[in-house]
């Protein structure tokens, strides 16, 4: 189903942040969450999960599946919008992003997660969807995404979902998982923003 997580996916998100969360008490911005069942392992993994979703019925079934856990906090709101000064006046250590999959909102969602300056690790789902895949690809041709590795059902390339193309998805995994890298050359967001020209 390509409309949640796999398994896979979620055993990959727990093995990367589990040995850091023994140790320390991260914060996780899951931005998009749908049913919630990636919310509920996030919840397991970090001390407090902050999980964003344009969809207030998603939010409630995500709710659901936390069994209301007390470390998850909801939020209803548009993750493409600069709506992030909440989160920059709060300690984020990662961001997972499944929201709208179109390039112009991955670029906004990845630029916005970057203004956080806290953010060190960035797990992407639905790498398959072109538009997740050329902004993530900006990002790190930048340096501003570094050491991804791929995550979740294709992660060694094979194939994994209904319309697969060999020849044009080769080593395509269903999700992707970057470190922050140096920023020095990356150009502010102006997405989402109001100018005033006089």
């Amino acid at each position: 189903n390509l409309y949640t997580t796999t398994h896979l996916f979620k055993r990959h998100l727990a093995q990367y942040f589990c040995p850091m969360t023994a140790s320390q008490q991260l914060t996780v911005a899951e931005i998009g969450v749908f049913h919630g069942h990636s919310t509920a392992v996030l919840a397991a993994v970090f001390h407090q999960v902050i999980a964003v979703d344009v969809e207030e019925s998603y939010l409630r079934l995500a709710s659901l599946q936390t069994n209301g856990s007390r470390n998850v906090v909801f939020l209803t709101g548009d993750s493409g919008a600069d709506r992030w000064h909440a989160f920059r006046s709060n300690r984020i250590d990662a961001v997972v992003i499944d929201a709208d999959h179109r390039y112009e909102s991955v670029l906004a969602d990845i630029s916005n997660a970057l203004s956080v300056k806290t953010v060190k690790h960035f797990a992407f789902h639905d790498y398959q969807a072109a538009g997740v895949r050329q902004a993530i690809a900006e990002f790190e041709e930048r340096g501003a995404l570094v050491n991804c590795q791929a995550i979740g059902s294709g992660w060694d390339g094979s194939a994994w979902y209904d319309g697969w193309n060999a020849e044009t998805e080769t080593k395509v995994s269903e999700g992707r998982l970057c470190r922050r890298g140096k920023l020095g050359n990356l150009a502010p967001s102006f997405v989402n923003k109001t100018f005033y020209v006089y």
